[in-house]
């Protein structure tokens, strides 16, 4: 089936005049979530990445088989399962469509408008048919450097200062949120296989296609946007319409976490139901004792960055971090604090 993918990578690259022959197009390790993603090399330098946004992954088998007709686009395969009366979630599958289709449209459309903030993207085809799916094609510019996925999994916590990684990593970030600030965008899909470091030591937070732009219309599906495990309570129990910038410090509060412990909380505490309750209810407890079993209980730095840790993770939006201007304030503070 790639065989597919990679005819239409390189048919609207070569449609732009940006396909080259030496082009290769290999596929990815980490298929498998929002999109598909297929690097493009010329040599072993990795130039593009081609990302298929399937609008068709949420939705029931028995729904997709129906998509055996010749349907040009995905708007009259949507069209034709709405005239059915097949399904008592019949509005449900035309809502995922819907969103599928917005996340697709504004991805492409936040990148050609926020410059430097994410990749670039080149090209774009909204309207791909592989077999029974409809897909959104996009060519965007490849970030070199290395996931956090990655750096996470590998880190030696016996060897590395977790803590000096996690400042710098704060340091960083805080400087991408300002830029989210100042653009009216929450990006609701911050995760570890979202962030990119780069070789010059940015943190590239990257797939803007659940953003949220403030003062728009937004999303009132009740579903969860972004990652389960790096949620925050309002995305967590299908509330994107409520996110705001504190839900993504909830997502990165999470991070800074899993980075000094090797634990994701949410996934820790997911079986009671309530892993956001549980969170604060064990912060003055076992995970204060977890957090400095890795780092130096009798470093003031450390105090604070547990504290700042804390405030970012609050249930109750109210306690967390109000706007970009205090959290850089308590960042700020933070650098004060080191070596002391």
């Amino acid at each position: 089936m790639f065989k597919e993918f990679h005819s239409n990578i390189k048919t609207l690259m070569q449609n732009n005049n940006i396909w080259l022959d030496q082009y290769e197009i290999k596929s990815n390790k980490r298929n498998g979530g929002q999109s598909l993603c297929f690097p493009i090399k010329d040599k072993d330098k990795t130039i593009f990445i081609a990302k298929f946004f399937d609008y068709m992954k949420d939705i029931p088998n028995d729904i997709v088989q129906l998509n055996n007709q010749n349907y040009k686009c995905i708007d009259e395969f949507e069209q034709a399962i709405a005239e059915l009366s097949i399904s008592d979630n019949i509005e449900t599958i035309l809502e995922i469509i819907y969103y599928s289709k917005r996340s697709f449209n504004r991805y492409v459309e936040i990148s050609e408008k926020t410059d430097g903030i994410f990749p670039k993207v080149y090209v774009s085809n909204e309207n791909i048919r592989i077999k029974d799916r409809f897909y959104g094609l996009l060519i965007e510019e490849y970030v070199e450097g290395e996931n956090l996925r990655d750096i996470i999994d590998s880190i030696d916590r016996k060897t590395t200062n977790v803590s000096q990684y996690s400042i710098n990593f704060l340091n960083s970030v805080s400087r991408t949120l300002k830029k989210y600030s100042d653009n009216k965008i929450v990006h609701r899909d911050i995760s570890p296989d979202n962030i990119i470091i780069s070789n010059t030591g940015n943190v590239v937070i990257i797939d803007p296609g659940v953003i949220k732009i403030v003062d728009r219309n937004s999303t009132n599906l009740g579903y969860i946007m972004g990652k389960r495990t790096y949620a925050s309570p309002e995305q967590y129990y299908g509330n994107a319409l409520h996110t705001d910038f504190s839900s993504d410090l909830y997502a990165l509060g999470i991070i800074i976490y899993e980075i000094i412990t090797g634990i994701n909380l949410i996934s820790k505490y997911i079986l009671t139901g309530k892993p956001h309750l549980e969170i604060v209810k064990n912060m003055d407890r076992e995970l204060e004792d977890l957090f400095f079993d890795v780092v130096d209980y009798e470093d003031e730095k450390n105090i604070f960055l547990y504290s700042i840790i804390k405030k970012m993770i609050q249930e109750d939006k109210n306690l967390r971090f109000s706007n970009i201007e205090a959290f850089i304030q308590a960042i700020s503070i933070l650098n004060s604090k080191e070596g002391k």
